[in-house]
């Protein structure tokens, strides 16, 4: 049977396309308007600052993947700024700055299990559940920095700024390296678990697959 290229295959069989097709406009649009777009500065400083919605992207996706939402991220981002913030301040060490990354870690960690426990174990809404954390969250980030202040040392900060390794974007490899950790893990057994239980829990379950505990790993 002759296939029909129509919108519907398309989206049906290559779901990226769209993206894409969207990627490539908006490239062409910031480039008729800024036609430095591509140069090494240009570059450097748009990647700086996408970098960070980059990497809150991979792990939203990961969720997504699986079937879930999660509307805490913004949350528990406050919390881990705020305690960067407080805790390592301008003059700060690199040592201390990367001993609190590490806390900074762990305490996204607990509130992404902590939004598992009540959807994976309990049966929560996740939309419902995140939205309500969200709000603890969000406090508790006030409640550490209650005012605007505090920082990053400023050899880390230059580091982050002005860092082209190759002459190419530090993001640049940090987009490579989180290709290359989805590209294993999609190949692993966890990354079919994932899809099995994005795309319909109940028949995963039906398949032995650990539904409960997958739908609580990706909360964290």
């Amino acid at each position: 049977m002759k296939k029909r290229f129509n919108w519907d295959f398309l989206m049906s069989h290559y779901p990226a396309f769209f993206p894409f097709i969207l990627l490539s406009v908006v490239l062409v649009i910031n480039f008729i308007l800024q036609p430095n777009m591509f140069e090494l500065e240009t570059l450097n400083g748009n990647m700086r600052v996408f970098l960070p919605l980059i990497l809150l992207s991979v792990g939203q996706a990961v969720v997504l993947l699986g079937g879930g939402i999660d509307i805490s991220v913004g949350g528990i981002v406050s919390i881990v700024n705020t305690i960067l913030a407080t805790r390592v301040g301008l003059e700060g060490s690199p040592e201390l700055m990367w001993r609190y990354v590490l806390i900074s870690l762990l305490v996204g960690l607990l509130a992404g299990a902590i939004n598992g426990f009540f959807i994976a174990f309990l049966r929560l809404q996740p939309i419902i559940t995140t939205y309500a954390t969200s709000f603890l969250y969000i406090d508790f980030a006030l409640f550490i920095l209650p005012n605007p202040g505090g920082g990053i040392p400023a050899e880390i900060a230059s580091l982050y700024r002005t860092s082209s390794p190759f002459g190419i974007p530090l993001a640049f490899f940090v987009i490579a390296i989180l290709l290359a950790i989805w590209i294993y893990v999609s190949s692993t057994r966890y990354g079919k678990y994932l899809f099995a239980v994005g795309g319909k829990a109940d028949a995963a379950y039906e398949t032995a697959v650990p539904v409960t505990w997958m739908q609580f790993s990706r909360k964290r």
